[in-house]
């Protein structure tokens, strides 16, 4: 009952946006409000005709699944607070070319930008500790990759088939390099 008395558009719970509801329309661009905390998981989940959408610097985490499927997503940058970027965030996002990390962002779990085919270069915040399994695999047009010191781990087949990648220098801070993290990338030096 609680979700149905809602009007169309972005549904808010509290500080988490939980979701869109209705038919959203072509090329969207949305402006979350001021004061949200997260998305929540599923969120935009398939939401095709999402663009882009503009966070305040009040979020901190991104849900599973919040932008999964988003084939139109083309920018995304993630508020200076976001600290989790969750499984499956952003995977399958295809026209997603460009990706601006929080440097607060401490975790990058499984799967986030799996299958994110137009990611060409990404840089990582000194925070980050963690890069989950599988969470760029498949980024084929992903060439340009800077650690920064701060890395710990980097999880299972994390960037396999990252088929542009031509150099990668790994920090001496990374202690556990997951197998098969760089499978299919052919070019590497």
């Amino acid at each position: 009952g609680w979700y149905d008395s809602k009007p169309a558009g972005l549904i808010y719970m509290g500080e988490m946006l939980y979701s869109y509801k209705g038919d959203m329309p072509e090329n969207s661009i949305l402006n979350v409000k001021e004061g949200t905390k997260s998305i929540a998981g599923n969120a935009f989940t398939g939401c095709t005709n999402l663009v882009g959408i503009n966070m305040p610097e009040t979020v901190t985490s991104i849900g599973n699944n919040a932008f999964k499927g988003c084939v139109a997503l083309k920018e995304i940058v993630l508020p200076d607070n976001v600290k989790l970027v969750g499984k499956n965030a952003f995977d399958g996002c295809s026209a997603l070319a460009s990706v601006t990390l929080s440097d607060a962002l401490e975790t990058l779990d499984n799967y986030a930008f799996q299958n994110c085919t137009s990611i060409e270069s990404i840089s990582f915040g000194n925070n980050l500790k963690t890069i989950g399994t599988y969470a760029f695999r498949g980024c084929t047009k992903l060439a340009d990759l800077t650690f920064s010191e701060g890395l710990e781990s980097i999880g299972h087949y994390a960037f396999s088939g990252c088929e542009s990648l031509v150099d990668v220098t790994i920090p001496n801070s990374v202690k556990t390099i997951g197998s098969f993290s760089f499978q299919n990338c052919v070019r590497i030096n």
